[in-house]
């Protein structure tokens, strides 16, 4: 910065004086203060620079030769000439260069001669360097002869820049008086100047006070609000806009904070002003989005940007430019809610083409018109017959709330038309209290004195009114035209898919009827055979895919023949409709019921074994023949018989399993009524099978043929090993190694199982204190517990003995009990359980779903673990049924705070089924099947390594 105006910017003073210039020379000028309302504004500066100063010294000096040295720092900036050249140094002093001379003709060689006389002057040496002015006089050389006179000239700071060399006839400088005359000369002229320079400062302060009126006009003409703040953050300067968009008075905003009174509203806004300190930075502040204060307490949304306000590079405050966004931010909501509605009617009509259940259909555009729409509250209700009242069947909001209380339409202001408009197919808009309003509060709204801005629009079915959409919003006037058409036209593709799940509904009522006469008893609603050969075929599909059985139980009630020829067919065919009513109380889980014809019911049983058809069979019996059917003519007791067959011990298909139940129901009339009869070619021969049986089991537990294999638990968020579940194998002599489901049964039968159970939990725990000790990660080992283990009253020793015996960690066993023999005596479960779990032992309920635990137990037993029987996952994802119950039981292991395995996991799609709902563990064939000790070693580590190991 320059220091004439540094002076007069930090003294607040005129300033007058010579001073260098960047191309020239330099110049005398005259700075002087800007003030606005006592305020310091700015600097105004007037110069005479050099080439004017030239000209003055070619009149002053017109009879003499003339020099203008200067220092070579300041000359060197004004270094070429009009030729581009260096100007020589100066043979008078070193530090000087020559910088211009006067424009008389002088022989370069005189020139040379008398610069080289001054440069040999001691005197002129000493006194240049001394910065002083001084004279001497010159020899004459070539004719020329007289007086130098050095003239010195000064900065502000009185330093010196350069000298003024006269060469003047000695004549003509007598006249000067020696040097006063050239100091007097040149204070005259400098007189003159300043005088010139007077004259031009009023002209200039006019010029600045006519543009001030003009700038005062401009600001005054602004569309937009000007604040002006100084660096403690109040008014300044405010326009009349800004007046006017804010309410306020000059008197009101002058010297009051711009922070406090117009920008910070609100907790939120506490603290240093963000336009103040942004500026304050020297940063340009802008927000596309504020929002200031008014006079009346509102708030304006503006658009503001606010630069610092700079004075010779000193920022002094700020400027503030705002404008009133009002009609640009309506204008934005319109698109917003217009934008909101397009996506909603594209998101109805993905709805129309996914949905098939008008239930869901509601549901579904309730949720739509509040996620996408923007609608605080949506009902959806059925119009009456008599159109007097809507009765709500879908509603979506905070905290909505459904209730089948109708809504009676009556007028509650002189507006609400709703009973008149509805029956008409119009919609109707209401601004006040109606008959709706209540249910808009159920939807979680709190009206109070609001409006309720509340939209009508019916729902047409079938060519009828059967239904509204009812909208609120809490955006007073949002039901414009614009948006009313759109919401019409929402409830026009609502009301064609109302049509279309009409025209479905009467198509799937047609086939299922159609479905029912062909696979379905007409008399007792029962399958009838066509459909239960196809259930057959599926049961033992099912059953050779998971190593299990199937199992047929054929009645045949006896006399019934002489029912019909005593009492007619009417009376026989209640009497079958109250048996078959009898039978539906006894069906066990899983199991189908099919009456095949005649006299005969029959029961499709999957996965059980013989004493599982000996204990059903006595249930269907007395099912039958305990409580007397009374009829018109009298009281009838009836008794049956049971053919048993079963897969694959009895056939290899549906219809020779069917054809060997027919057969064993005929052994069984053979013999007393109220008996059951397995299919065998020769009774004998299946005696003398089960008593060897029997004997062998027994030698396999004596001789330790028994083995215990370990299927892996797998955890599938990063397919780690998370633990394995011991299952016992009998490696037969001669038949090599059998499943569990051809001698537990016979087993529990004999009372073996107890002993065989102890084994096997010694064995799995003796194996897992092994691998853990070579190495293996810790990981928890699954046993399973039978129905003879948790009666006994030494289970509980046993097993910590075991854990004593082993130096198993109770941490890392777990016992599984599955969900049938735990509700087989609760309060034994509960107690043991509680015992089990004082060791630290984990526990799981195994094949879970398959049997009739109630929630409030499942909360009592506090298992660790629910492991989904695998007749809940081999149909997964196909079975909506199953999906559903998978997802249930997820649902609920969750929320009781326990893990979740999924058993029987083949196929990747099961696979990625429990992954997409968070089930963490699986066991099944996809991972790996039941295998060795030493097999479990090896697929670990290959699973530690991560190889795809097949074992």
């Amino acid at each position: 910065m320059r220091e004439v105006l540094r002076l007069a910017a930090s003294e607040r003073r005129e300033v007058t004086g010579y001073e260098s210039g960047r191309y020239t020379l330099g110049a005398y000028r005259f700075a002087f203060p800007l003030f606005w309302q006592g305020n310091f504004i700015g600097i105004a500066e007037l110069s005479l620079d050099g080439q004017i100063y030239v000209e003055q010294l070619e009149h002053q000096y017109k009879q003499s030769f003339w020099i203008l040295l200067a220092k070579k720092d300041i000359a060197l900036a004004k270094q070429t000439d009009q030729t581009g050249q260096l100007k020589q140094q100066s043979s008078i002093n070193q530090d000087y260069l020559e910088l211009s001379s006067a424009d008389q003709e002088m022989n370069t060689a005189k020139k040379a001669a008398l610069l080289n006389e001054l440069h040999n002057n001691n005197k002129v040496r000493n006194l240049t360097s001394c910065q002083s002015l001084f004279s001497v006089p010159t020899e004459s050389i070539q004719g020329l002869s007289g007086v130098a006179t050095f003239i010195p000239v000064s900065n502000l700071k009185k330093e010196r820049e350069a000298y003024l060399l006269v060469l003047g006839q000695a004549p003509i400088l007598k006249q000067f008086d020696r040097n006063l005359y050239v100091i007097g000369t040149i204070g005259t002229f400098l007189l003159l100047l300043l005088a010139v320079l007077a004259r031009r400062t009023s002209i200039n302060r006019r010029i600045m006070l006519e543009e001030r009126e003009t700038l005062k006009a401009i600001t005054d003409a602004m569309g937009e609000g000007l604040l002006v703040q100084n660096l403690q953050g109040s008014f300044l300067y405010q326009n009349p806009k800004s007046l006017k968009l804010l309410g306020y008075t000059d008197e009101q905003l002058r010297l009051q904070s711009v922070h406090l009174l117009i920008h910070q509203h609100g907790e939120d806004e506490q603290g240093d002003c963000p336009i103040f300190s942004t500026t304050l930075s020297g940063k340009t502040y802008h927000n596309p989005d504020e929002a200031f204060s008014k006079a009346d307490g509102q708030t304006l949304p503006v658009e503001v940007i606010a630069t610092p306000l700079v004075r010779s590079g000193v920022t002094v405050g700020s400027v503030t430019l705002f404008r009133d966004i009002r009609q640009q931010k309506e204008s934005e909501l319109h698109i917003l809610r217009m934008n909101r509605l397009y996506a909603a009617l594209s998101a109805t009509n993905h709805a129309i083409v996914n949905i098939s259940n008008r239930n869901e259909l509601f549901n579904q555009i309730c949720c739509i018109a509040v996620e996408y729409a923007g609608f605080k509250a949506a009902f959806i209700g059925l119009l009456s017959d008599e159109g007097k009242s809507l009765i709500p069947v879908a509603a979506a909001g905070e905290n909505a709330k459904i209730s089948n209380e109708p809504i009676t339409l009556h007028h509650f202001n002189k507006s609400c038309k709703i009973s008149e408009s509805l029956p008409k197919r119009m919609s109707h808009i209401c601004s006040q209290r109606c008959a709706l309003s209540g249910m808009i509060e159920r939807c979680g709204v709190c009206l109070g004195d609001k409006q309720t801005n509340i939209g009508v629009y019916p729902l047409m079915c079938d060519g009828r009114v059967t239904a509204a959409m009812v909208f609120y919003s809490d955006e007073p006037g949002i039901f414009d035209q614009k948006l009313t058409e759109l919401l019409e036209e929402m409830a026009q593709d609502v009301s064609f898919g109302l049509d279309t799940i009409l025209r479905y509904e009467q198509h799937m009522q047609a086939h299922d009827e159609l479905q029912r006469i062909s696979n379905y008893d007409a008399l007792t609603g029962l399958p009838n055979r066509t459909l239960l050969l196809d259930r057959i075929d599926q049961a033992i599909a099912s059953a050779a895919k998971n190593d299990s059985t199937v199992g047929l139980l054929l009645i045949g009630l006896d006399r019934f023949k002489q029912i019909n020829n005593s009492f007619g067919h009417a009376t026989g065919d209640y009497v079958l409709r109250s048996i078959a009513l009898r039978l539906k109380e006894v069906v066990p889980g899983g199991a189908t019921l099919a009456r095949p014809g005649g006299d005969e019911f029959l029961f499709l049983v999957p996965d059980v074994l013989m004493s599982g058809c000996v204990h059903l069979a006595g249930t269907l019996l007395s099912a039958i023949s305990s409580q007397p059917i009374d009829t018109a003519e009298q009281s009838l007791t009836l008794t049956a018989r049971i053919g048993i067959s079963l897969w694959p011990s009895d056939a290899s298909n549906g219809e020779g399993l069917l054809k060997n139940a027919y057969t064993a129901l005929s052994r069984a009339k053979q013999g007393d009524e109220g008996s059951y009869q397995f299919f065998t070619a020769d009774m004998t021969t299946r005696s003398v099978e089960r008593l060897t049986l029997e004997n062998e089991l027994r030698t396999a537990l004596q001789q330790q043929q028994f083995v215990v294999y370990y299927q892996p638990k797998i955890n599938i968020s990063d397919s780690s090993l998370a633990g394995c579940e011991a299952l016992v194998r009998w490696n037969h002599p001669k038949q090599g190694i059998v499943g569990p489901n051809w001698f537990i049964p016979v087993m529990e039968e004999i009372g073996l199982i107890g002993q065989l159970g102890s084994w096997v939990l010694e064995e799995a725990c003796r194996q897992t204190v092994q691998w853990k000790k070579a190495g293996i990660a810790s990981f928890v080992t699954a046993v399973n517990i039978s129905i003879a283990q948790l009666k006994s009253q030494t289970l509980l020793p046993d097993v910590r003995a075991i854990l004593q015996s082993t130096g198993m960690n109770p941490s890392d066993l777990e016992l599984e009990i599955t969900e049938s023999t735990a509700m087989h005596d609760v309060k034994r479960t509960l107690s043991v359980m509680e015992g089990i779990k004082s060791l630290g032992i984990r526990i799981a309920i195994d094949d879970f779903g398959t049997g009739y635990s109630s929630l409030s137990h499942l909360k009592r037993l506090t298992a660790d673990t629910l492991k989904i029987d695998r007749s809940f996952i081999k149909d997964l994802p196909d079975d909506k049924e199953d999906s559903v119950i998978a997802e249930v039981i997820l649902d609920l292991a969750k929320n009781l705070g326990m893990q979740v395995v999924a058993e029987g996991v083949e196929t990747q799609e099961q696979l990625d089924f429990l992954k997409e709902r968070a089930c963490k563990y699986v066991q099944g064939y996809y991972f790996a099947k039941p295998m060795t000790a030493n097999q479990f070693v090896e697929f670990a580590n290959a699973l530690k390594q991560g190889v795809n190991s097949e074992i």
